[in-house]
């Protein structure tokens, strides 16, 4: 049989299930809300399952509507899809061609670039400042005629590194392909370029319902940009993408926001005091506006790999970010879990990690690619 498989998809690596759920585990390798949904959005879960039967509305309209009540942006500049990972693969569908490019400052969200080998694209990557701001001189530089996308993460993942609101403006100013802003974690962070899609159309904003509104299970993301690039969206969609139980929930959840702002709370005060512990450790804990914290243990001289491998042995599961583009070798993010989840992985850690001064400090924002 003749080979069917394009190249560039035989260049994307292999990808496997998860591990079956351990009782007692410890998951901060997530980034998920540690708390359950709300009990109106548990009710209308449980509402929604009576017409199981039904397909949900096509192209997410009910969902839409509320977004738009809750981010004053018009109903047709809005695309729901499952999850911002669908969206992201979206655009890559709608926007880009075989040998198109788009830019990354590294590092940041994996599934960027994913998206963009998996239909022939080049993922161009900018260096970042020192403290994993963005350089702007280093994202022009790598503009070609072939550049359709830039994505910037605000607040970045895995930094947590915030955008100030100048620089995206300075950015959109310059830019002329398209400019996507994924605000996964706005809720946490508290500031949006939302206001700017009027003056800016070549801009599009990513959200999601997993992290602030504890829906990670349910997948539901949305878009949101000019009436023309939406409608690209939909054009490469399929009809169902959400199923109605996860329109229900979102929608309950956006008539909830209180119980949200009331765990954000907490889960910022947590990961503050997360960050303040374990820089009493000795590692290097980054600021961060998100509901994670990244972490350098090169003062300890033990890798991202051999503490991940390590605490996995105890049932507690990071993110291990060695040799992951733009963060060295020592590099290990953490999410905000309950309390007693985030005493014991502390608790781990010092006895893990020994701290000797002659360790050298971690270059900020360099990586081996």
């Amino acid at each position: 049989m003749r080979d069917l498989v394009p190249d560039y998809v035989k260049r994307l690596p292999k990808r496997q299930a998860s591990a079956p759920a351990v009782p007692n585990e410890i998951r901060l390798d997530r980034n998920e809300q540690p708390f359950p949904p709300s009990p109106r959005v548990v009710q209308a879960l449980r509402d929604a399952a009576e017409q199981a039967n039904r397909y949900p509305e096509s192209f997410s309209g009910g969902l839409r509507r509320r977004i738009s009540e809750y981010t004053g942006v018009a109903f047709d500049q809005i695309a729901v899809g499952n999850g911002s990972d669908e969206l992201i693969e979206w655009l890559a569908r709608a926007f880009l061609s075989n040998g198109d490019e788009i830019i990354v400052p590294k590092p940041s969200f994996f599934y960027y670039a994913t998206t963009c080998s998996a239909v022939g694209g080049v993922t161009v990557y900018a260096d970042r400042n020192p403290d994993f701001t963005l350089n702007l001189d280093a994202i022009f530089s790598k503009v070609t005629d072939r550049t359709k996308i830039l994505y910037i993460a605000n607040p970045n993942n895995p930094t947590g590194t915030p955008v100030p609101r100048q620089e995206i403006i300075a950015i959109l100013e310059r830019a002329d392909f398209l400019v996507v802003v994924d605000e996964c974690y706005h809720e946490f962070h508290g500031e949006t370029v939302v206001d700017l899609l009027p003056k800016y159309p070549h801009l599009l904003i990513l959200r999601s319902f997993s992290k602030a509104f504890g829906l990670a299970a349910l997948r539901v993301g949305y878009a949101m940009g000019s009436v023309e690039h939406i409608d690209y969206l939909h054009r490469v969609a399929q009809s169902y993408s959400v199923n109605r139980m996860a329109h229900a929930a979102a929608i309950s959840a956006l008539d909830d926001v209180e119980w949200a702002k009331s765990k954000i709370a907490g889960i910022c005060s947590e990961r503050d005091r997360i960050a303040t512990a374990l820089q009493d450790l000795g590692l290097t804990a980054y600021p961060s506006r998100t509901n994670f914290v990244l972490v350098n243990a090169r003062a300890s001289g033990k890798t991202a790999t051999e503490i991940a491998a390590a605490l996995r042995e105890q049932n507690i599961h990071v993110s291990n970010f060695a040799g992951y583009p733009g963060l060295d070798d020592y590099s290990f993010r953490l999410s905000v879990g309950l309390p007693e989840q985030n005493n014991a992985t502390i608790a781990a850690l010092e006895k893990l990690v020994v701290i000797t001064s002659s360790q050298p400090a971690p270059t900020i924002g360099s990586g081996s690619q």
